[in-house]
């Protein structure tokens, strides 16, 4: 029932469908249906990337990382972490992107996997300041077919030190909070 309102609000009034998603996902949770619980947080989670509320993006995608990682869905915890960086450095936050990248490395298989090598290249690129570079492997298909919201985060992603346009970026409380509070930053 929440998941419908919350499906209907998306367009009218986003901040609203994200708050929905999140009380779902908390009732989902409490059942221990923990599927259903992940991927109502991802839906929360693509709604305040679009919305650019950053902060709690992350926190939501920290939390659908850990869901994904309690359900032994590897995979999708991999994906939860790539985006979780393209959050992180979009925010110019670039140590809790490289913490998140390094925590991992436990995680089994993430050494093996593509997105291990491109994240390790993407925190590179970013730390030496390489657009180009960023921009390079923003736009391989790993990124380009993260959901569409996602792929939209990477390619706007720049390095630190190249043309950096100003963009606003949002705050909210995790389940809706007052939407009104702006905070300027750099895409990184």
């Amino acid at each position: 029932m929440l998941e419908r309102a919350a499906k209907i609000m998306e367009t009218p009034n986003p901040s609203e469908a994200i708050e929905l998603y999140m009380k779902a996902s908390e009732v989902a949770e409490n059942e221990e249906k923990l599927r259903q619980a992940v991927d109502l947080l991802g839906k929360a989670a693509r709604l305040m990337v679009k919305m650019k509320f950053m902060s709690d993006a992350a926190n939501v995608l920290k939390k659908e990382r850990d869901m994904y990682i309690e359900l032994e869905n590897y995979q999708s915890s991999f994906r939860s972490t790539a985006v979780l960086v393209l959050v992180f450095l979009y925010t110019n936050d670039y140590v809790a992107a490289d913490k998140i990248v390094k925590a991992s490395f436990d995680l089994e298989g993430f050494a093996e996997h593509e997105s291990s090598y491109l994240l390790q290249q993407l925190l590179e690129a970013y730390d030496n300041q390489d657009g180009e570079g960023v921009l390079k492997i923003c736009k391989m298909p790993y990124f380009t077919y993260l959901d569409n919201e996602y792929a939209k985060l990477a390619r706007g992603l720049t390095a630190p030190g190249s043309n950096n346009d100003k963009v606003e970026t949002k705050e909210v409380g995790a389940v809706g909070g007052n939407d009104d509070e702006l905070s300027e930053g750099n895409l990184c």
